[in-house]
């Protein structure tokens, strides 16, 4: 029967990559090469399994493998592309390209790896390792079938690591429900013979040393020849031999093995990991010094590439005794007659030649099985001892080089040797100033108009740090008719050229050309493929918003027209962005129509674009709502106000699954109680995030002409919040009372009209922040267990938001004087803040949220132009 799921040649995945040939398939998935045709280049696209595709978790593992990769930029990691979903829904990944063999085919080829190329390749292992470790990143998989070895264009080996699909994520947060399925999953479904004892008894503590446990019995293999342990008997006595059973001792294995690297192999594969190397760099510096000190082998095999190395190390002739003989070959081109040592087709790839000692018999390894103990006897010497060569440095070169090329000749020519298997491939991010994180060209939007190529001409100057080249370019887009957007760049670019504070802008975005119509609610976050930026306006149909998207390129222009991502609705408003793997969750809600009001969710794709139906979340009529939302251990939860029952507004509560669908059902979690329904207190604005287990909710509270912000407290796990409160309230007589579920404590201390709250958690507690609507913003922070004020402090200007970074960092952004502004918020106060972008009338409070790297952040604004507003957003980065 034809395999269904199998992609024809020729076909175009995602409507840009034309398939070539399929180069592997696996039980999870299938390898293709193809063309990148917009830009002609080679790829390779991993496409889930069709009878996966429905399985969530199979799929976010499968993701997860690009948005681990992609966290990191190395070398020793291989780039990903792309990602995202074919037309029949199953997902794919594209990716670099590599010609090259696995460790784990080099192995089965060579049998033994020499000390100089074993070290090498796990130093490259671990300058990979020490990327993604520093990221918050353990591997967890590793093993020789997820290490590639390449030629770089100079011709010289690198290894890559392959294959994240099991890691690891750490965050200052508990992890959530779907995390933790696939960290269980991936305990049982990792690879046992490479596992540490953490992970094999399924302690909730494995971390970066895991992968350092993993490196040690590569190392091993590659040396000795098989695995460190016997997996042939069962994954159950594999794992009560990682548990419990001896460590073995490699030098009494192979004897030629120095004694260093049995003290290195010990501390490698120390049972507890306090005791095992810390870092990937200690380990891998540790490997080299054990295994290329003065104590040689009897023999191995030595890179002519690395042989410069040796001779930097200080080890001359007497110290390496070594033999740089050039055996014989058959006959080569030229009539030269030469014969063939056994051990260069045995043993030792292309490229490399024996390094024997100045007396005594050839000492060839063992010929290990892969699984049962070696044999005691050595395999005997083929031809008499070989002395030291009198030649020096130089001559052996050109003889070593010399019998490389013949040896090399006999190797392709005349035993036909295929030395490249199967493409392997996986994951990390690479982008150019030019494209979008996805590899894309970020070409003009549909809608630029002619002088748009001179403002993304700025643009990349502006990006690249020349201000007053892209001012020159913003008053050139003017005259030739921008006028109010061209404007708005001069007026960045005059702004970023005066800022000497500690946040920079590094890229500034206006997106719309046609002015003509209010924009409104701008919101940023960094998705997989690059920034993306959503707002509200009219533009279409007037009078009634939609929610438009872009995805932002390196210098912050559009790669395309606004896109309608709310084409239902009747008039939406007030978007939420969260990134979530390789998608963008997006809240908002319709305030009319006929088709469903009321509180939605959607999907979008990591450029921004529609993923998924826009989905039903709360308070299913017409009305004004200011829902927020946030992540949690199950899935997201959502906070809006409502004023269903006529006379007060109140908040509500629903938890959603991770794929946006509603989990039981609203919950009431306030009903203020006023002397006369014309006087009822007001719930307005608020905003939600989850820490310590609980949901944490900021709002104002209009009561009696006091406008005050309050802080909602209440445990995930407490019975009372499937419930919420009655929706009919109990009285004593006649009189009405406040009920609130949780513990609700107000936040400002004194008597001015506050307004517009903002929340968020990070490592070092939970701030809110407010506005005064007299003037000023306010900034407070909440210890998360108990819920109680720390501090209080107030800032000059006013409108202020909050963003808190993956790893835990909380920043401010307010507007003063006609700047944005911004600084870190910890718990010593706020810290020094910067003035890095102008800003125009009294806009709301601007979005703020974590951008790619440590340190960078992307902040959207309104910004009003005489009588209309518009919307801006930067690429900030702030230095300690």
């Amino acid at each position: 029967m034809p395999n269904e799921s199998k992609i024809p040649v020729g076909s175009m995945l995602a409507g840009k990559y034309r398939v070539t040939r399929e180069i592997g398939r696996g039980g999870m998935a299938a390898v293709y090469e193809a063309e990148q045709v917009a830009l002609g280049k080679r790829v390779a696209v991993k496409v889930l399994a069709a009878e996966l595709q429905h399985s969530n978790i199979v799929i976010e593992r499968f993701f997860r493998e690009a948005r681990a990769a992609a966290s990191v930029q190395s070398p020793y990691i291989v780039d990903v592309y792309d990602s995202g979903r074919l037309e029949d829904g199953r997902p794919f990944i594209a990716m670099e390209f590599l010609d090259g063999e696995s460790l784990y085919d080099r192995m089965a080829r060579i049998r033994l790896i020499d000390p100089v190329t074993t070290c090498r390749i796990i130093s490259h292992c671990a300058k990979g390792l020490m990327k993604a470790h520093a990221a918050g990143i353990v591997h967890r998989d590793l093993k020789p079938e997820n290490i590639f070895i390449v030629k770089t264009d100079d011709g010289e080996e690198i290894a890559k690591l392959l294959d994240f699909g099991l890691a690891k994520f750490y965050a200052p947060m508990k992890t959530d429900e779907k995390t933790a399925r696939l960290t269980r999953e991936g305990a049982v479904f990792g690879t046992p013979a490479y596992m540490s004892p953490e992970q094999v008894k399924g302690q909730g503590n494995v971390d970066h040393r895991a992968d350092l446990w993993a490196l040690g019995c590569m190392a091993y293999e590659c040396l000795i020849g098989r695995p460190v342990w016997n997996t042939d008997q069962g994954v159950a006595m594999t794992f009560a031999a990682i548990a419990t059973a001896p460590i073995p001792m490699p030098s009494k294995i192979r004897p030629d093995l120095p004694a260093k690297f049995d003290e290195w192999f010990r501390r490698a594969l120390e049972r507890d990991p306090a005791k095992r190397y810390q870092t990937a760099k200690e380990l891998a510096d540790t490997l080299k010094d054990s295994l290329l000190g003065p104590a040689p082998g009897p023999v191995s095999y030595v890179n002519i590439s690395d042989l410069d190395e040796l001779e930097a190390r200080g080890e001359d002739d007497a110290t390496i005794a070594l033999d740089r003989r050039v055996s014989s070959l058959p006959a080569a081109p030229g009539g030269q007659s030469v014969a063939a040592d056994d051990a260069t087709f045995r043993g030792a790839p292309p490229g490399l030649v024996t390094v024997e000692p100045v007396a005594g018999p050839v000492a060839r390894p063992p010929n290990l099985s892969a699984l049962d103990a070696p044999p005691t006897a050595a395999t005997p010497a083929s031809r008499a001892p070989s002395r030291t060569s009198p030649f020096r440095w130089a001559l052996s070169f050109a003889l070593l080089i010399g019998g490389a090329a013949a040896i090399g000749w006999v190797w392709v020519k005349q035993l036909k040797v295929q030395v490249l298997t199967p493409l392997v491939v996986s994951s990390a991010t690479a982008a150019s100033p030019t494209t979008t994180a996805s590899g894309d060209v970020a070409g003009p939007p549909s809608d630029e108009p002619k002088w748009g190529a001179t403002i993304a001409e700025g643009q990349r100057l502006f990006a690249a740090g020349d201000f007053v080249g892209a001012e020159k370019k913003f008053k050139d887009a003017e005259s030739a008719g921008g006028a109010t957007v061209a404007r708005d760049y001069y007026e960045q670019a005059k702004a970023a050229l005066a800022n000497n504070g500690q946040c920079k802008m590094l890229t500034f975005s206006h997106p719309r050309f046609d002015t003509r119509t209010n924009a409104s609610r701008p919101a940023i976050v960094q998705a997989q493929r690059g920034p993306v930026f959503v707002w509200t306006d009219d533009h279409e149909t007037k009078e009634h918003d939609h929610v438009y998207s872009v995805l932002l390129d390196d210098v912050g222009r559009a790669t395309s027209a606004p896109r309608d991502v709310t084409p239902e609705a009747f008039d939406a408003q007030k978007p939420s962005l969260l990134p979530v793997g390789d998608r963008v969750a997006m809240l908002y809600w319709d305030r009319g129509g006929r088709e469903e009001p009321g509180v939605r969710a959607r999907w979008l794709d990591g450029s921004g674009r529609i993923a998924g139906a826009s989905t039903s979340v709360g308070a299913a009529r017409a009305g004004h709502f200011w829902p927020s939302f946030e992540k949690s251990p199950e899935g997201f939860v959502v906070v809006w106000q409502d004023d269903r029952d006529r006379e007060n507004t109140d908040l509500f509560f629903r938890k959603l699954n991770g794929e946006l669908e509603p989990q039981g059902n609203e919950v009431r979690l306030t009903d203020y109680a006023g002397p006369i329904p014309s006087r009822a207190p007001q719930v307005r604005v608020p905003t939600v995030a989850v820490a310590s287990n609980a949901v944490f909710v900021a709002y104002k509270l209009e009561r009696e002409n006091v406008h005050t912000i309050q802080r909602l407290r209440i445990s995930l796990d407490d019975p009372a919040l499937a419930k919420g409160l009655d929706e009919q309230p109990a009285t004593v007589g006649r009189i009405k009372h406040d009920r609130l579920l949780g513990d609700v404590k107000q936040v400002n201390d004194d008597k001015l009209p506050a307004d517009a709250p903002m929340i968020a958690c990070g490592s070092e507690g939970c701030f809110v922040a407010w506005n005064n609507e007299q003037g000023g913003a306010h900034v407070a922070l909440i210890e998360p267990a108990q819920g109680k004020v720390i501090w209080r402090k107030k800032l000059p200007g006013g409108h202020p938001t909050l963003g808190a970074s993956d790893g835990g960092q909380v920043m401010i952004s307010w507007f003063d004087k006609g700047w944005v502004r911004i600084a870190s918020v910890t718990r010593d106060g706020v810290g020094k803040e910067s003035s890095f972008a102008r800003v125009s009338g009294e806009p709301p409070r601007p979005w703020l949220a974590p951008g790619k790297k440590a340190g960078e952040w992307l902040v959207a604004w309104e910004n009003f132009d005489g009588s209309r507003s518009e919307v801006d957003a930067a690429r900030v980065v702030c230095t300690p």
